[in-house]
């Protein structure tokens, strides 16, 4: 069965009714800052459900880019794995990658306040999943602010992601789990890059574009 979403809000239309159990009051539903946010925006509009930013980002190897040694939000960092400790790199990394991760929220926010997440079901939802590694860490940091639950959903999961993710949370949701996982955007017919200026705009609409 091919799989082609016309682009992401059909993408996130169809998302949304495998979300619909989740109760509005009590939930947040946060997306990485790219095309993500579209997605997050056309559930959070169908359900009612608060949108807001996941700050997190990949620190990368200082020699080789291409690997993660870990992850950073503004409230902790998550390490990859052993051996990957590299402990003046990381004290020099973060407080630059912090800055840049809450001026970047600031701006695309329009300086409105984050969500509050303790005591909440948290909702993560990505374009799409292909290892699960980035993701898994993500997770690792959202946990920092003690939500109820952790919950996952994309529209493609590669199956191989799947159990990793379930080390984190076990609610996982998605439209499809496609074999062989190449690329995210060759599910999508339109798979534009935004700006951070487009981002501001779709995350402020009350109608987001694809």
């Amino acid at each position: 069965m091919a799989i082609d979403f016309k682009n992401r809000t059909e993408a996130g239309g169809q998302l949304a009714r495998l979300l619909i159990q989740y109760p509005k009051q009590e939930s947040v539903i946060l997306v990485p800052m790219n095309g993500s946010i579209i997605i997050g925006k056309v559930v959070s509009n169908m359900l009612g459900i608060p949108l807001d930013l996941l700050l997190t980002s990949p620190l990368h190897h200082p020699e080789r880019w291409d690997e993660m040694i870990g992850a950073v939000s503004p409230a902790g960092f998550c390490p990859a794995g052993m051996g990957h400790d590299h402990p003046d790199y990381v004290e020099q990394m973060l407080p630059r990658i912090r800055k840049w991760l809450t001026e970047r929220a600031l701006y695309i926010r329009n300086s409105a306040p984050p969500q509050n997440l303790t005591d909440k079901t948290v909702i993560v939802i990505t374009e799409g999943i292909r290892t699960g590694l980035k993701l898994l860490l993500s997770l690792n940091l959202v946990a920092i602010e003690r939500p109820a639950k952790l919950v996952v959903a994309a529209p493609v999961i590669a199956p191989e992601a799947i159990p990793l993710i379930t080390t984190a949370t076990r609610e996982i949701h998605s439209l499809f789990t496609p074999m062989p996982y190449y690329k995210t955007d060759s599910f999508y017919r339109k798979f534009e890059f935004h700006n951070d200026e487009e981002l501001a705009a779709i995350f402020g609409e009350s109608q987001p574009f694809g």
